[in-house]
């Protein structure tokens, strides 16, 4: 931020991102770190512990109101979630208290304090039936899957319930992770091993740079904008080509990639299959990159922190 007035809003703000452990919100942490520009930026982790993290389990209310309480967020970034669409179907419940209860503690503990909060939520293109990609913002809902009909309750509850929202949908985020369980992963185990590795090749979606969306978020939030963004790359391509992109950027061998028919993986969860998500245009936003500009500038980043933990 460049104007004063709006630096010295920034000091004064705390910012919580739920989840920051996590593949997006490890990229939230850092982008919001380097801001230097915010009073706390306060990160928190569940199932990975960390230094400077603070312990949290979305799932137990008193967990999430004691930390509400301790720290008093002008911001929450809501990154956490059940996110294994096959595990969803199989845990239903735990899914629904994941992503729609936890979003409602967080949301009745902010109230509760009785302060201006500014809440931003991430969404999914599961929200939509795969039958007339790609989505714009304004298009109706219709999950297939467990996991969609959780993301759709939450989006449909903040904006009942928050005045100052962000519901941010993404698609097919990849990047560097602690846990290595976004796709890029699962492309280099089975390249590197030599191991054939199964993709569908008629599920089209919009891949997009973990670090493009937060840097995306970040600007949102600093302008105050309020509403339902798009926050994706610009190419929309199979699951099959995008595995190819990849070990064709990182030099791998394409011949252990087997693109098959969704309905040969017999997945426990229906998946959209002509999706993909419009980008939203916001005047001033970052320029939307290239699948293969983002893939650039991701293998530069994979270069240096593989370089550095050796």
């Amino acid at each position: 931020m460049v104007v004063l007035g709006c630096e010295t809003l920034l000091m004064e703000k705390t910012v919580a991102i739920i989840g920051g452990s996590g593949l997006v919100g490890g990229y939230l942490t850092r982008v919001f770190k380097e801001a230097q520009g915010y009073k706390k930026v306060v990160p928190t982790t569940h199932s990975i512990q960390r230094e400077r993290f603070y312990p949290l389990d979305i799932t137990l209310p008193e967990q999430m109101e004691k930390f509400f309480l301790k720290y008093h967020p002008d911001v929450v970034i809501f990154a956490a979630a059940m996110t294994h669409v096959d595990r969803c179907e199989e845990e239903k419940e735990l899914c629904l208290k994941s992503n729609v209860e936890a979003v409602k503690d967080s949301i009745r503990f902010l109230k509760k304090s009785g302060k201006f909060f500014q809440f931003v939520f991430f969404s999914t293109e599961y929200i939509f039936d795969g039958e007339n990609g790609p989505y714009p913002e304004t298009a109706s809902a219709n999950p297939l899957s467990v996991y969609g009909t959780s993301k759709w309750l939450a989006e449909e509850f903040i904006r009942r319930e928050v005045e100052n929202y962000l519901i941010i949908r993404i698609t097919g985020a990849y990047g560097l992770e602690s846990a290595q369980k976004n796709f890029f992963y699962t492309v280099r185990r089975h390249l590197t091993q030599n191991k054939m590795l199964r993709v569908p090749n008629d599920q089209i979606s919009s891949p997009t740079y973990a670090g493009y969306i937060a840097r995306t978020v970040r600007y949102l939030v600093e302008r105050g904008e309020k509403g339902t963004f798009h926050v994706t790359g610009n190419t929309r391509i199979s699951r099959s080509d995008f595995a190819r992109a990849i070990a064709e950027r990182f030099g791998w061998d394409l011949k252990w990639i087997e693109p098959v028919a969704t309905a040969d993986l017999e997945q426990k969860a229906k998946r959209p299959l002509n999706a993909g998500l419009i980008p939203s245009k916001t005047a001033g936003m970052n320029p939307i990159p290239t699948l293969q500009e983002s893939l650039d500038e991701f293998y530069q980043e994979y270069k240096t922190a593989n370089r550095c933990q050796t």
